[in-house]
Order: C-alpha cells, then structure tokens, then sequence
C-alpha cells in the first residue's frame, strides 16, 4: 500500500447504493481505509465492483490488486472507467492495474494515448513498451497483440528502416550498412540509433514467437508501404472503434450542437417509448456520474434514479455525451481534465433543459430522465444558451467600430465580456467574475446563469438604441467626432459611460448639448458647477443634487417608451457610470491643472 499520513482517504461522492455491505464499505472508506482493505476481498466480486467507482483512484488500484478477484473485476469495467482511473493515478504509478488490462482496454487505451489529435505519436508506443515490459515480457507481448499492426509497422519506420535479404548483394556491402535486428534471417531492422537496439529487439523477438505470419506482415509494411497510407489505414480502425465508444470525428459529434426548441423536444420524446428501460451490453460508465455538482438538479433526479432499472442507460448515455462535447469542441482525447470540463457542460445544459421541464423538483426531473434520451435533453438545454448567442451576434456589429486591426467595442467591462462570451462559437458565461478578477469565463449551469446573462444582453441591446437612435450616436460617428476633435490616439478607451457622462459635462460646462470631446476648462467648469465646494481641504467633493436630477431625467426622457425590465437595468447601468464619475472626480485638486490623461469617466483632449 502507498504510504499515506492520514488514515483516511475520502470516497468521490456519496451517492445511493444497492447493498448494505457496500455502504458499510464507503463508510470506512471515509473514516478506516486499513478496514476497507481488509475486509475488501471478502466481499463477493458484484459488490466489489460496485464499491470500486466511489474512491479515490489510488485506494480503487489498492483495493482491485487486493482482491482474489482482481482479473474478473478489471475485465468487468468499462474500457473508459478504466482509463480514467489509469489517468488519475498516473501511468507511471498505475503498474499493477496496467497489468491486468484486456485486449479490449489495451486498444482503447492505444486508442487514446497513442495519437494527438489525428496524428500518431511512436515515441508514445516505444514509452508503454517499457512501461509493460516492467510489468513482465508476458504483459508485453499480450499488449503487442491488441495494438493494431500498422503503428508497430510505422514505428519502425520512423525510427529505422527495414531491408530484406537479398541473395544478389555483395555480403561485403552489407556488412557496412551497420548492426541491425534480425530473427529468421529474411528482415532486418536497422534502428537509427543504438540506444534503440534494446527497445525494438524484445519487440521485434516476441512478434516472431507469437505470430510469425503477423511478424511478416508488419515487417513487409515497414519495409515496401508508404508511411501516410498505413498511418491513414491506421486512423480508420481507431476512428470506428472511437465512434462505438462516444467519441465520433468532430465534424459528425457537433450535431449535439443542434438545438431543439420545445414543441421540437415534446415531438421527439413523444416518439420514444414511456420507459427506456436498462442498457444493454457493455456495463455503463459510473464515473461520470459520481464527478457532477452535488447541488445541481441533475445529480439529485440522478440520484432518486439511482435504483431503477434506466439508471445504467442514463449512466452510460451521460459518459456518451461528455465524450461527444469533448469531440465536438476539438479537445484532447485523452486529456481526462477537459472530460471532466465537458462533464461539467454536459451537466450544466441538462440542468437547464431539466429547470425548463420540472421547475426545480427533483422527482418530476428523475422522470424526464427516465423517459427521454439525454441527448434530446442536450439539445433543448443548449437551444436556450443559442437562443441568446444568436441576439449576442446580431447586436455585436452595432456596438462597435473598426480601430486599426481590430474591433474596439464601446459597452462597458463587464458587458463587453459578457456579449463576447455568449457571441463564441461555443458560448460561455462571462463576465461574472469577482472584482478584480477579469478574463474569467465559464460553462452555463442553470436557468439562473441564463438569466444573468440575458439581463446584461437586454441592457446591451437598450444602451445599444439609447446612443446610436436616441442620441444619434452609433459607434462610427463617436469614432468620427473624437478623430475630427483630436482625441484619435485614445480611441481604444472610449466607452458608453464616457459618452455619457461626456454630454452631461458639456451640457453644464460648456451649455452645449452634442458630444465633443472636453477642454480641461470644461471639465473644470463642470467640477464648479455640478460638485459642491469642498467641506474640508482634504474631504472629497459630493454631487450636487441638482445637478444629479439633471443627468437622470435627462436621461428618463429619453428612455420614457422603454418597456421593464430593460428600463430599470439602463436606469442601474446610468446610475454606475454617475457614481464612477464622481469616485473620479470628487478628489481632483482644485488647483492642480486637469489632465485628460488619467480621466477614464470622460473624454478629454490632451492638450500640449
């Protein structure tokens, strides 16, 4: 066992199961994980496994090598629990679960480990060769079994090259070609450097006892075959395989991506039968279940289904679908921390799906996820978050102008955040993070996250009509006016509450009312007449209430046939850019001279 300080090691989650002894089990997982382990392989092998998926993975390789029944228990778990587990304890510590793995768990751990993308890695094939070998050479050569014949064949390739006997050629001449590897005298393998001799000859020996009618053909490739045709031959047995597991090429997994509205959802489930019923097959994927927010809708009506006979097909659909989200946005395979990021989507648009069909009850959400495939589910979830980044996309063209190579966009931090996350090909929540923390985004997780996201979108659209109807300022004619008016070079700071609160200044400091951008003597016109005097020399100057009233029923007249809510987030957004104002420029000195410069609330010439 690994050395560990504490006597305990937590269990994932909580979570229903079937037999009493397996939650005597989790308990002592949680508090006497020497007891677990004791007591472990007395357990009958159906509560072993599943006991299994609710501890650490470090404690689950411990507890598999522990029991009398460690090849069944292996060989009974899904090939992608399996490597996830292999993931979580790394591979390099991972030898005693590496050793028990099947044919079928060694090629989708191939599947995964052994490319990037679409691109096969050999150096990743000669690293598990060693890794198996210190299993035993038997582990070895049942993992060479499993592995497909065209990586072995490129392997050689990209690290030697292979030649056959020829009678014709001169011994002499071959004799000067260097040491190479040979078993049965007809192939020889030339590595191209001679650290590589130990790592190809057990290979290469272990191919020719096994299955000499195998070790040819792989030679025979390495040998006359194109590399890009055998690594094209290749791609195609792991992208089959791949797609029976749930992970399909990006192009077919982003139909998950398609929304449903709600009479399109009420179609579709009407068409599936009244109860799913359990999977059939391969056992389901537990993993995933046990890795959702605790306080999510969805874990809760998971969990009150957690005894039925659909729960191992909602399971299995669940790990199905964080492998599609995970295909469709391009991610790595076999990086388990994005699977667990398209884990945390896949729960997020379900809970919103599930918050639309059953409010916030539980139970009526356990019955939608009995009698409607999660996929649908998916569909109807993100169809709110594509109704929303639909509105985003139209409106971003029109709070904008061009500025050099890029696009400066005039609504205010955090709403320019919040837009440009919904406006993403794959849209994101942002703009919500704490103070001081921006640039941070995150997956939708419920109808509060859409809500939130909505607001800000509504105040983007009214601003949007406020400036470029109301007050005949879209944002190419405020780019133009502060151009014309020599304040070009700080184009990249202008934003809505700087127009504003602009007009406003130059409406009291210099009785004009159309935007231009200010002289320091306006500004300091406006200091005079909207601040009072300062209380003492070193107090800060307060507004004056006049001057307040002012702005804001300028302001109201203006936003008199906007209908609620967006009335009421333009009059909270107006009050913001008043009270920036003020923090601004309430501590001015009254004799120190004004510097546009440093004044972020409104737009002034920096004159020489």
């Amino acid at each position: 066992m690994k050395p560990d300080d504490e006597k305990s090691r937590p269990v994932v989650a909580p979570y229903p199961v079937k037999s009493e002894r397996v939650r005597q089990a989790l308990s002592w997982a949680e508090q006497d994980v020497e007891k677990l382990l004791e007591e472990f392989p007395e357990m009958s092998p159906s509560e072993q496994l599943e006991l299994l998926p609710h501890v650490q993975a470090d404690l689950r390789q411990e507890l598999i090598v522990s029991s009398p029944y460690a090849a069944e228990l292996v060989s009974r778990m899904p090939e992608e629990e399996v490597y996830i587990t292999l993931k979580e304890i790394g591979l390099d510590h991972a030898g005693p679960l590496l050793s028990l793995l099947t044919p079928e768990q060694d090629r989708f751990l191939g599947d995964l480990e052994l490319w990037k993308k679409n691109e096969f890695e050999a150096e990743r094939l000669l690293e598990f060769v060693g890794r198996m070998r210190e299993c035993s050479e038997d582990r070895l050569a049942r993992w060479l079994e499993a592995l497909d014949p065209e990586l072995i064949a490129i392997t050689l390739r990209r690290h030697g090259r292979v030649d056959k006997f020829d009678v014709f050629r001169d011994p002499v001449e071959a004799s000067d070609e260097g040491p190479f590897i040979a078993q049965e005298g007809f192939y020889r393998f030339y590595p191209r450097k001679a650290e590589l001799f130990p790592v190809f000859e057990p290979i290469l020996r272990i191919l020719f006892a096994r299955d000499p009618q195998r070790y040819g053909a792989v030679m025979e490739s390495a040998y006359a075959d194109q590399t890009a045709e055998v690594e094209e031959e290749a791609l195609k047995w792991r992208e089959n395989r791949l797609a029976e597991k749930g992970f399909p090429p990006p192009e077919e997994a982003a139909w998950i991506y398609r929304p449903l509205s709600k009479t399109e959802f009420d179609r579709l489930v009407v068409q599936t039968p009244v109860e799913l019923g359990q999977s059939q097959g391969a056992p389901a994927v537990r993993l995933p279940v046990l890795r959702l927010a605790r306080d999510s809708l969805l874990f809760e009506a998971l969990a009150l289904s957690a005894l039925s006979p659909e729960h191992e097909r909602i399971q299995t659909e669940l790990a199905v679908l964080a492998n599609k989200v995970l295909a469709a946005d391009g991610l790595e395979l076999r990086d388990v921390d994005a699977l667990w990021r398209s884990l945390g989507k896949v729960s997020g648009v379900l809970t919103i799906a599930l918050q639309m069909l059953a409010g916030n009850d539980p139970k009526e959400a356990a019955g939608w996820l009995r009698r409607s495939w999660l996929h649908f589910l998916f569909r109807l979830g993100y169809g709110q978050v594509d109704r929303l980044a639909r509105r985003a996309r139209k409106l971003l063209p029109s709070v904008r102008f061009r500025w050099a190579d890029r696009y400066h966009y005039l609504p205010d931090p955090p709403l320019e955040e919040t837009l440009l996350g919904l406006a993403r090909p794959r849209p994101v929540l942002a703009g919500f993070a704490p103070a001081g923390e921006l640039g941070q985004t995150r997956e939708f997780q419920s109808m509060d996250d859409l809500r939130s996201a909505e607001d800000r979108l509504v105040l983007a659209e009214t601003l949007c009509a406020f400036f470029s109807n109301g007050l005949g300022l879209p944002p190419d004619r405020i780019k133009e006016i502060c151009i014309q008016e020599g304040h070009g070079d700080r184009l990249d700071t202008v934003r809505w509450s700087q127009v504003l609160c602009t007009l406003w200044a130059r409406r009291i400091g210099a009785g004009a009312s159309d935007f231009l951008p200010l002289l320091p003597g306006q500004v300091r016109r406006f200091l005079e007449a909207a601040f009072e005097p300062r209380r003492e020399p070193d107090s800060v100057r307060r507004l004056r209430p006049e001057a307040l009233g002012e702005i804001l029923s300028w302001c109201d007249q203006r936003l008199a046939d906007t209908q609620e809510p967006a009335r009421s987030l333009a009059r909270n957004w107006i009050d913001q850019a008043v009270a920036k104002l003020v923090e601004e420029l309430g501590g001015l000195s009254q004799e120190a001279p004004i510097d546009g410069r440093f004044l972020t609330c409104l737009c002034v010439k920096t004159v020489p």
